[in-house]
């Protein structure tokens, strides 16, 4: 049974969760989220009152990533709340940010939203001098906060053709919503909707237009029939490897593969200069760096057959053919480390113990009986480990029965 009104027009796909239950405050006439927070509280009590107490009474921690210890418990408030509005108990969890147990490129944080990953680092900041950017034409068509303007590498509106707008042209603060508690006005009375945004470069709308499914035509083409989450995964891939700003990725991808071969060309040409002894004794990453790492552990979905890790594998599979087997050690003779060579052959850590057990793989240093093997000490030669990549042929990440 509903206990509060919900607004004429339900939740939009691709509303924010602050926005919609801004709207139910208004909507239910009361003066701020705060006193709306208090009645939900109230009513929660009653029916489960350990999601009661993990409702928020301040808008700035609505959302289930801001919930300071177990997020399930958040996740049972909403779920009680949509039922008070009338709703199915999923409703509002569509608009949530939700931590992800997904680990992108192996190590660094993500969230998600309806089924896309984004990663942490990605959200704009949640404090109340941070500004949460508007479209000016966009809130004159409806009313409501876009959940891509809560990314800090959205910068344009990709429907207008407009940059964000960020400050108040009549007072000058930054805009932000969620410690507002407006939709369409400054804290002071400004209009938001009358505001005056100007025309976006090429070059934003197409890093803006990474975060729409329907911005595909816009991209570079290696990222165009990519996922939202691919493509937030090759910007976050390409920003931590060069530490150079997202924008500048854009023009990285619209070159792909170009510039990552002209890199690694430049370092195999000049590998010496890495190296603190020869080839069959130096470890691959002392070179490369995580290089094949991170490219393997692209993100969940595409874990293995990421067109990162597809270019990365092209390139160091020509090794076997353009550093041939020679008396004197060559830059095919550098040491992968076990989880290097789980990554090259698109499996696991488990299955490539079972390979150097086996024979398939043969180490590279003379072991002791019942040595331990850590994951990141370099093994087996690159050549011996890409040759047999090769030979496996179409069977990528199947080498040994599980049992």
């Amino acid at each position: 049974m509903s206990f509060l009104f919900s607004p004429e027009q339900l939740a939009f796909f691709d509303e924010t969760l602050e926005s919609y239950l801004l709207r139910v405050t208004e909507c239910n006439s009361f003066a701020s989220y705060r006193q709306l927070s208090l009645a939900i509280r109230d009513e929660l009590y009653a029916q489960d009152y350990q999601a009661h107490g993990a409702f928020p009474l301040e808008l700035s921690q609505l959302n289930v990533i801001y919930a300071q210890t177990s997020s399930h418990f958040r996740i049972r408030a909403l779920a009680l709340v949509a039922s008070l509005l009338g709703h199915q108990p999923a409703e509002l969890l569509k608009l949530a940010l939700l931590r992800s147990d997904v680990r992108l490129l192996g190590k660094y944080a993500a969230i998600s939203r309806a089924g896309t990953t984004i990663p942490a680092s990605f959200i704009r900041g949640n404090d109340q001098e941070s500004a949460i950017p508007i479209c000016p034409e966009c809130l004159a068509e409806a009313p409501y906060i876009r959940q891509n303007w809560h990314f800090e590498p959205y910068q344009a509106c990709t429907k207008h053709h407009v940059k964000l707008v960020d400050s108040c042209p009549q007072c000058g603060i930054a805009l932000n919503y969620v410690w507002n508690e407006s939709i369409t006005h400054c804290s002071c009375g400004f209009d938001l909707t009358k505001a005056i945004a100007s025309e976006s470069s090429k070059d934003l709308l197409q890093l803006s237009g990474c975060f729409d499914a329907g911005q595909s035509q816009r991209l570079p083409n290696v990222l165009s029939p990519l996922s939202v989450s691919e493509r937030l995964s090759a910007l976050l891939w390409f920003h931590k490897r060069y530490s150079r700003p997202l924008l500048d990725g854009i023009d990285y991808f619209e070159k792909w593969p170009s510039q990552l071969y002209r890199e690694l060309d430049e370092i195999t040409a000049n590998t010496e200069q890495y190296m603190l002894d020869v080839f069959n004794r130096t470890f691959f990453s002392k070179v490369y760096g995580d290089i094949i790492a991170t490219a393997a552990n692209f993100d969940s979905i595409s874990r293995g057959n990421s067109f990162i890790h597809r270019t990365v594998m092209s390139y160091f599979s020509a090794f076997t053919e353009r550093f041939p087997r020679s008396k004197t050690p060559n830059q095919a003779d550098l040491l992968l480390s076990i989880a290097e060579t789980a990554a090259v052959l698109n499996t696991s850590i488990e299955q490539v113990y079972r390979l150097l057990e086996d024979g398939l793989l043969v180490s590279a240093k003379r072991l002791a009986s019942h040595q331990k093997i850590e994951p990141h000490v370099g093994l087996f030669y690159l050549r011996q480990v890409f040759e047999l990549r090769t030979s496996f042929g179409s069977m990528d990440g199947v080498y040994m029965s599980s049992w």
